[in-house]
C-alpha cells in the first residue's frame, strides 16, 4: 500500500510535468549587474550634496521675504516673475535634505547616507515642477539672516534658489524650479584618478550603466590660478561601452600669457547630456 502511495506523485509528475519553480522578481534598477538608464521612471546622475542652513550652493532653507524676484540664475531669458496666485506667508521655509547636482531630492532621506555626500549617484524618480510646493513653513525669518559679499562668487557657485542673495528667495522664483520625487538611489563608481609617483596622471572613467555613454559631453575644467575665479573648458571624446572603461591622460596647465592670471590649472571635469530619460549633470573637482 505504501509503495502505491509513493508512486502516485511520480505518476502525476510523469503525466503533467514538474511544477514550475517561481522565478525571482526582476530587479527594476539593474540588468546583468549594470544600472538601467531606461528604468520604470526617469533618472538623474550627478554628485550628491547634503543641504545645510545658509550654504552658498546647497541651502536647506530659505527666507521668503518678497513675492517678486529676478530670474537671474535660472535657465532661459530674464524676465519679471509673475506674482503668485496665492501669495505665501513671509517667513522661513525648510526644504530638502539632499540634492543631486543642483536639483533638490525628496523622498529618499532614509536611503541616502552621509558617507555618500560628494559622490556620484543615480537617482531614479520623477522631475516635478514647483519646488515651493514642497517647502514647509517654519516661522518668521531670523532677525539677522546672514547674506554674504558676492564679490568673488560666480553664478555657478550659488544655488538656483537664491542666486547671489544667499539664504533669501521668493515664492515666484522657487515656484519656477523643479525637484525630484525620488524612488531609489545608488552610488555610482564613475571615475578614479591613477597616480604615478604620488601625483595624479590619468583619469579612469567607468561606465556602470547598460547603455554606452559616448554621446555625452565630456570636458576638462580649468580655473584661473590668480585673481578673480574664471573657468576654461576643453572637450574630450568619450568611448564608453556598457560596463567599459576609458583612460584619459590629464592635460597640462593652460597658459594664455606669462602672468599668474594667464595660467589656468586643471581642477576637474564635467559630464553632461541626456540619454533617453536619464539626465547627466556631473561636475567633479579633483581632491588636492
Amino acid at each position: 500500500m505504501r509503495s502505491v502511495i509513493l508512486a502516485l506523485p511520480v505518476a502525476l509528475i510523469a503525466a503533467f510535468g514538474a511544477p514550475a519553480l517561481a522565478k525571482p522578481p526582476a530587479d527594476p534598477w539593474r540588468t546583468e549587474g549594470l544600472l538601467k538608464l531606461e528604468a520604470l521612471v526617469p533618472a538623474r546622475v550627478g554628485r550628491l550634496f547634503k543641504n545645510a542652513v545658509l550654504d552658498v550652493k546647497n541651502p536647506s532653507e530659505y527666507c521668503v521675504d518678497r513675492t517678486r524676484s529676478s530670474t537671474h540664475g535660472l535657465d532661459g531669458p530674464e524676465e519679471p516673475a509673475k506674482p503668485p496666485t496665492k501669495p505665501a506667508k513671509v517667513g522661513l521655509y525648510r526644504g530638502a535634505a539632499w540634492r543631486a547636482d543642483r536639483v533638490n531630492v525628496f523622498g529618499l532621506d532614509k536611503q541616502l547616507e552621509d558617507t555618500w555626500a560628494g559622490e556620484v549617484v543615480i537617482v531614479y524618480g520623477e522631475s516635478r515642477p514647483n519646488l515651493f510646493s514642497k517647502l514647509t513653513y517654519a516661522g518668521p525669518c531670523p532677525a539677522a539672516y546672514a547674506r554674504v559679499d558676492p564679490a568673488q562668487l560666480r553664478q555657478d557657485m550659488t544655488s538656483d534658489e537664491c542666486g547671489f542673495d544667499i539664504g533669501h528667495s521668493a515664492q515666484s522664483r522657487l515656484a519656477q524650479l523643479p525637484y525630484l520625487e525620488g524612488k531609489a538611489a545608488f552610488r555610482v563608481e564613475l571615475w578614479e584618478l591613477e597616480r604615478i609617483d604620488g601625483k595624479p596622471r590619468r583619469l579612469i572613467l567607468k561606465n556602470p550603466f547598460d547603455r554606452p555613454l559616448d554621446a555625452l559631453a565630456f570636458r576638462w575644467h580649468f580655473e584661473r590660478s590668480g585673481g578673480k575665479p574664471s573657468p576654461k573648458y576643453v572637450a574630450a571624446k568619450l568611448v564608453l561601452p556598457p560596463g567599459g572603461r576609458q583612460v584619459l591622460e590629464l592635460p597640462a596647465t593652460i597658459t594664455v600669457d606669462e602672468s599668474k592670471r594667464g595660467r589656468f590649472e586643471l581642477e576637474g571635469f564635467e559630464l553632461e547630456g541626456l540619454l533617453g530619460e536619464t539626465t547627466f549633470s556631473v561636475s567633479v573637482w579633483f581632491p588636492d
